[in-house]
């Protein structure tokens, strides 16, 4: 991410699956996290962690519907800082072919060449509940500030309808 210096504090939230396959036991890299943030928070209920990280529990078991990885960040940032200032950057609520901008983020709906498996992604966005995943963001951006983040925001003031019929038009959910 682009370095923002007029924060007066960064702090990373890191998954379990990136932890525990790029820092985990990798001295140089937890050197650079812990110099540069001044917060870490891991997502992750079995790593022993380094010093300088701090264990959150982002799960929120809904019965109908759950929070996807954004929103349950979010919702943490909401729950833990008053107002707090945010830029969101490379999320683009999958409403571009390849959903993950960034071809170094390691998930598992990405092949070994790359590409994303769109029917593994679109499972996903379908257990998760899309519309509920948009719907809940808009409400919980209410308690945070935005800055910066031209394309999160162009998207998160779509109306429901737009993003749906953007989201489709993309997305092949056959």
């Amino acid at each position: 991410p682009k370095i923002n210096s007029s924060f007066k504090s960064e702090i990373l939230i890191l998954n379990s699956y990136y932890f525990t396959n790029f820092i985990k036991g990798n001295i140089e890299a937890i050197k650079s996290l812990t110099d540069r943030y001044s917060k870490i928070y891991l997502a992750c209920m079995t790593s022993n962690l380094p010093e300088g990280f701090k264990r959150i529990n982002l799960n929120n078991n809904g019965y109908i519907s759950s929070e996807m990885a954004l929103q349950r960040t979010l919702l943490f940032l909401s729950e833990s800082y008053k107002k707090p200032e945010c830029v969101i950057e490379g999320f683009n609520f999958y409403l571009k072919k390849d959903a993950y901008s960034n071809k170094n983020y390691h998930k598992l709906t990405r092949q070994n060449n790359g590409k994303i498996i769109e029917q593994e992604l679109c499972l996903a966005l379908a257990e998760h509940d899309f519309l509920f995943n948009f719907i809940f963001t808009k409400k919980i951006m209410n308690k945070i500030k935005l800055k910066d983040s031209d394309e999160f925001k162009g998207i998160i003031n779509l109306t429901n309808e737009e993003y749906m019929q953007k989201l489709f038009k993309i997305r092949d959910f056959t």
